[in-house]
C-alpha cells in the first residue's frame, strides 16, 4: 500500500509541519501560492537535511533542527523528529537553564533557577 503524503508547508508560513524525516524522507517542504507545487524546486526535508552545508556560517542548532530555505528566501526551522516548523530559531538550551557570564572570571556557565544549579557544561537540549 502507498504511503499518504506529506502535508505540504506553505512556502512563507510554517503553519503545517511535514512529517518527520524519519517516517517520510521524501516529504515535499514549502508548497507554491498556486497548485500546491513544492517550494524551492520540489526540494525535500532529506534534501535540506543532506545540505546544511550552505549554513555554515550560523550558530550550530539543537539536535534533529534544521534550517530550510523558503521559496522567497526566508529561513525557517523544521524539527526532523517531531514535524515542528517554526521561524523563531530553536532554542539550545533546555527549559528553565540560562546562559550567564561569570563577573569575576569572564567564563560562560549555564543556571537553572528554579533548581538552583549552575554548571560549566552546557545542557542539551
Amino acid at each position: 500500500a502507498a504511503t499518504p503524503a506529506a502535508p505540504a508547508v506553505a512556502a512563507d508560513a510554517p503553519a503545517a509541519a511535514p512529517a518527520p524525516l524519519a517516517a517520510a524522507p521524501d516529504a515535499a517542504v514549502g508548497a507554491a501560492a498556486t497548485g500546491g507545487a513544492p517550494a524551492g524546486g520540489g526540494m525535500t526535508v532529506q534534501h535540506w537535511a543532506e545540505n546544511q552545508a550552505q549554513f555554515a556560517n550560523m550558530p550550530p542548532l539543537p539536535e534533529n533542527w534544521i534550517r530550510i530555505r523558503s521559496s522567497s528566501s526566508r529561513i525557517y526551522f523544521v524539527n526532523t523528529f517531531t514535524g515542528e516548523t517554526q521561524f523563531v530559531e530553536p532554542p539550545d538550551l533546555p527549559p528553565g537553564w540560562t546562559k550567564q557570564v561569570s563577573k569575576s572570571s569572564g567564563k560562560t556557565y549555564y543556571f537553572h533557577a528554579a533548581r538552583g544549579l549552575n554548571t560549566f557544561e552546557k545542557p542539551r537540549v
